[in-house]
């Protein structure tokens, strides 16, 4: 990821909803849509190392990828909703 950009995760436990902030500069936001689109193009197919019951998916690192403001989490992970048996899954992921 080049540029800078922050993700913020607002979840209120009582309502049972939240909502995610992305922000960033203008070099952090078109990294991460070059890296949705890139992400988006790969054949699963093809990728040797995932089960055929599983999906592509990027860790994206707080403090390495992405912002700090985050002290409570490590990562987010970007994952295909497709997995490679062509079967969809849902995924929500913030750690």
């Amino acid at each position: 990821m080049k540029g800078r950009l922050t993700v913020i995760v607002n979840k209120d436990e009582e309502e049972e909803t939240g909502e995610v902030i992305i922000c960033g500069d203008r070099i952090g936001l078109k990294s991460l849509g070059e890296l949705l689109i890139a992400f988006s193009d790969v054949d699963q197919m093809q990728l040797k190392n995932i089960p055929m019951y599983e999906s592509a998916h990027v860790h994206l690192d707080y403090g390495v990828h992405i912002g700090e403001n985050n002290i409570d989490k490590e990562r987010l992970i970007l994952s295909r909703l497709d997995t490679k048996d062509g079967k969809l899954k849902i995924i929500i992921s913030v750690i």
